[in-house]
């Protein structure tokens, strides 16, 4: 799932680099940081093996203001989000983010939009993460499996918004 942003329209996009098809329903909604839906469109979509898809224009939606709401989309669990203003001119709140281990994998959690979640492992170069640097919108929680700890014994979860979190990896 990923946004095209032209001069007057905003638009979703699908693309299935599988080789089986796929089917589902894709959500965008428009919400402010602290998670209030200020609008919402949805549609099924079947998108057939290598295929790209221009699905849904956001329009509808409405404006959106540029400091205070950000546009979601999410189809089958696969999210993006979009910002519509560079980051130092809009009114991020301080996320709270939770983040524990459970087995080979981290979950993270957060109250409010957290921009750019990292993962590292300190004092080491090489941990390998399933995902890192992503978005997690109000209220989102998210398991990330741990691929190679890079023999590190800590795990620190930041965001751009947010001050860092650490838990022990030994049990």
């Amino acid at each position: 799932v990923s946004f095209e942003r032209t001069p007057d329209r905003i638009h979703v996009w699908i693309v299935n680099d599988s080789p089986e098809p796929v089917e589902g329903s894709l959500t965008v909604r428009k919400l402010n940081f602290a998670g209030r839906e200020g609008g919402k469109l949805e549609e099924k979509f079947h998108i057939g093996p290598g295929e790209a898809r221009r699905c849904i224009d956001t329009k509808p939606l409405g404006p959106v203001s540029l400091r205070e709401e950000f546009l979601a989309a999410d189809f089958n669990g696969q999210t993006a989000s979009l910002l519509l203003t560079a980051e130092r001119y809009i009114h991020l709140p301080a996320p709270k983010l939770a983040v524990k281990r459970e087995g080979d994998r981290i979950s993270i959690a957060t109250d409010v939009f957290a921009r750019r979640v990292a993962i590292e492992v300190p004092g080491t170069t090489g941990a390998v993460f399933e995902d890192n640097h992503f978005d997690l919108l109000p209220g989102e929680s998210k398991l990330v499996r741990i691929i190679d700890s890079a023999g590190g014994n800590r795990i620190r979860v930041s965001a751009v918004n947010a001050e860092p979190v650490e838990i022990e990896l030994a049990d």
